[in-house]
């Protein structure tokens, strides 16, 4: 076992061992020797002695500048991560990180030009609005700084500012009521796409990923297993900023079996069904449809049935309230929705409607003695 502070260990094979610093690498970063003894005073009187005889190591600066290190660190992750991920990553990197810090020495860089980076881009990093960031967004952008700084052999003192998130949309109850009423008068794939997302909680890239194949209208089961989003295009001799992908869900928690409801299952049985059941399920064609444009049919959708014009992502945050008000329990709604933490599902997607919290304030009554 190790005393705090003196990297000298008890082996597996009963010996003990300590660590010393012989120098560092190319990158910075401490290259280590190792003592071996049959004891603990053994072994730290062999390394005392040694670092006695040994010169004083100090770092070597270069002229290596962050973008040097976040190049090493992109080609060592290329093919590691998921293409959707190492996208994303390249994303936030070019948009944000290499723009403000990429030209700096890495041997010049300060806490205090972190702290400005992260000041700046938490007010005003909105590229298209220079606003505020998103909390999602500046959490992805911390994290991602600190992991090319850990790779880049430095240890900055990071303090991320507290984010105030923002109020959730819902559909109310009245709106909800309205939205499904226009939809049962238009009982197409686009429109029943809607209603299982808002009795299902479905993605918008889930739904246009999903397949005939994907229902299981004899055992009341939908399975979700791909997703389709739009994501930047790393290929240097690309012609487009961008491209369209279909791939695995999320996470491996994403891949799902969902029961469908009997209401659901009777629409569905009443659609035509193609012959094939590899045809995609808005298109009923071997074509998927991309995300932003089954969007941008949304946003019609809500526009003639006189709704609000929320995101679809409120379709989903709608689903798992209702699901609370009717008395799922949080681990049973935490798989429907594909989470890989109940935490996740209770703090981010789960939010009481004010007739919800009248109906638990009500129960109150029975301890009343007057």
């Amino acid at each position: 076992m190790a005393r705090k502070g003196e990297s000298i260990f008890l082996r597996k094979d009963g010996r003990w061992e300590a660590r010393y610093c012989k120098g560092y690498d190319h990158n910075h970063k401490i290259v280590y020797g190792y003592l071996y003894g049959k004891n603990y005073s053994e072994v730290k009187k062999k390394r005392n002695e040694l670092l006695l005889t040994m010169p004083t190591l100090t770092k070597k600066k270069g002229k290596k500048t962050l973008n040097d290190y976040i190049d090493s660190w992109l080609l060592q992750k290329r093919n590691i991560l998921k293409e959707s991920t190492y996208a994303r990553y390249v994303w936030v990197i070019d948009s944000h990180i290499r723009p403000f810090l990429g030209k700096i020495r890495i041997d010049e860089l300060k806490e205090e030009d972190v702290a400005r980076f992260i000041y700046q881009k938490k007010n005003y990093g909105n590229l298209l609005t220079c606003t505020n960031l998103g909390s999602k967004t500046l959490k992805d952008i911390v994290t991602l700084l600190k992991q090319l700084l850990r790779y880049s052999g430095i240890d900055l003192k990071i303090d991320v500012p507290k984010i105030t998130r923002k109020k959730i949309e819902l559909f109310s109850h009245l709106e909800q009521q309205q939205l499904e009423n226009y939809l049962s008068m238009h009982l197409d794939p686009i429109h029943i796409g809607i209603l299982l997302s808002l009795y299902t909680g479905l993605r918008i890239g889930e739904i246009c990923a999903l397949k005939w194949k994907d229902i299981d209208l004899e055992n009341k089961t939908l399975t979700v297993c791909h997703t389709v989003l739009r994501i930047k295009d790393t290929n240097s001799k690309a012609t487009s900023k961008t491209k369209l992908l279909m791939a695995s869900p999320k996470t491996i928690f994403s891949n799902r079996v969902i029961p469908l409801p009997s209401f659901l299952v009777t629409i569905l049985t009443a659609l035509r069904i193609p012959s094939d059941e590899a045809m995609f399920f808005l298109t009923a064609s071997y074509r998927f449809m991309e995300p932003r444009s089954y969007y941008n049919q949304y946003k019609r959708i809500l526009t003639k049935a006189n709704l609000p014009q929320y995101k679809f992502h409120t379709l989903r945050h709608t689903f798992a309230t209702r699901c609370i008000e009717l008395g799922f329990d949080a681990k049973t709604l935490c798989e429907i929705l594909g989470h890989s933490d109940i935490k996740i599902t209770l703090s981010l997607y789960v939010h009481p409607s004010d007739c919800l919290k009248v109906q638990q304030m009500e129960k109150l009554t029975l301890f009343h003695y007057n």
